[in-house]
């Protein structure tokens, strides 16, 4: 939860304090929210959706030691893509289309210990993205 370009950054986020008086819904996928992420809802799936060029997640996660982790992102796209990830290095991922859920190993990720900030940025195509996992 944050603020638009603080917390995340979203192209069409909503502007509830437009002089015309018309409302902007800045949540694509309608559910759980209504400020900017674009979350949708399948069977009992919760995901984001819409994830597209330039747009960014931020994450905070603490660790208990200076570890290095894998990790993998969950994701489908229908085209082929590249995202950014970023921790305490910064790493471009090309990530082939597929229209299905799939894996990406990110491997050999250093957090540090304490509080940690991971920023997941789409740096081309569109994305829907379900998760990410420390191994």
């Amino acid at each position: 939860m944050g603020r638009n370009g603080f917390a995340y950054f979203d192209k069409d986020t909503a502007n509830y304090w437009v002089a015309n008086g018309k409302h902007s819904s800045g949540n694509q996928g309608r559910t759980y929210r209504n400020d900017g992420v674009d979350i949708s809802k399948k069977d009992d799936q919760v995901y984001v959706d819409h994830f597209e060029t330039d747009e960014w997640l931020q994450y905070t996660v603490e660790s208990t030691e200076n570890k290095t982790f894998n990790i993998s992102l969950v994701l489908s796209n229908k085209v082929d893509g590249k995202i950014i990830f970023e921790c305490i290095d910064k790493r471009v991922v090309k990530i082939p289309a597929n229209d299905k859920w799939h894996t990406i190993e990110i491997g050999n990720v250093l957090l540090h210990k304490g509080k940690n900030i991971l920023r997941v940025k789409a740096q081309a195509g569109e994305f829907d993205f379900q998760s990410i996992h420390f191994r």
